[in-house]
């Protein structure tokens, strides 16, 4: 299959210790270049996709089922999610992701940190495209602790009776502000970005580590993401 090379027991441990791992140069880029054409005709020629952040991202759900090759995709992800993770983690859905710059600059850039979820939330990312520093890379909050995330819920209201007992979930939009205070002052906390050749893989547990995907500065950035319950 696919991805059967990436399953080692060293690359287990590691992705089980730090949940999160980034295997580069895994998928042909030939192959990749098929999906990103393939979403873009999807987007092009039908309907079926939302649209976000003042029109810079676009987005497809269950996009395994626009063609085969994302099945393909799909198949080789959960023998391979299953392989590194302590549970058996179903797909719930694929995900295509086109991400463009903003023209004029969005307002919208601000408050995109967030964790995916209060529970456990296993995602695998491949990334379409080459990413860069200025393309908008998968961001997150490097942390000396994985309890880490318990402070930054702390800090941010989350465990009030108030704010247990609201729809809106403080963790899903965190403020820029909040996140560089954090750098700045607190020990144990480091801003990374992962940056990548087209054909890369990332598995991560989003609902650890705080995350965005940066704004784009210039260029575009296409990738799917698998996610597992």
């Amino acid at each position: 299959m696919l991805f059967d090379r990436l399953k080692t027991p060293e690359l287990r441990k590691e992705f089980r210790e730090k949940e999160i791992c980034v295997f580069e140069n895994v998928v042909d880029h030939n192959f990749v270049d098929q999906i990103r054409g393939i979403i873009d005709k999807s987007i092009e020629e039908t309907t079926d996709h939302e649209v976000g952040f003042s029109g810079s991202m676009t987005r497809i759900w269950h996009a395994d089922q626009l063609d085969p090759l994302i099945s393909e995709i799909k198949k080789a992800g959960v023998s391979l999610t299953e392989y590194f993770s302590r549970k058996n983690n179903s797909c719930f859905t694929v995900l295509a992701q086109r991400d463009l710059a903003s023209t004029p600059p969005s307002r919208d850039i601000d408050n995109r940190w967030h964790f995916d979820s209060f529970r456990r939330q296993i995602k695998l990312f491949l990334f379409l495209t080459d990413v860069t520093s200025s393309n908008g890379p998968f961001s997150f909050i490097q942390t000396s602790s994985k309890w880490a995330r318990f402070q930054i819920l702390y800090d941010l209201g989350f465990f009030s009776i108030e704010t247990l007992s609201s729809p809106t979930r403080c963790y899903q939009s965190i403020p820029d502000k909040y996140v560089n205070s954090l750098l700045s002052k607190k020990s144990g906390f480091s801003l990374r970005e992962v940056q990548v050749p087209k054909g890369s893989l990332m598995l991560v547990n989003t609902s650890r580590y705080m995350h965005r995907a940066k704004p784009i500065e210039n260029g575009y950035r296409y990738l799917l993401s698998l996610y597992f319950e």
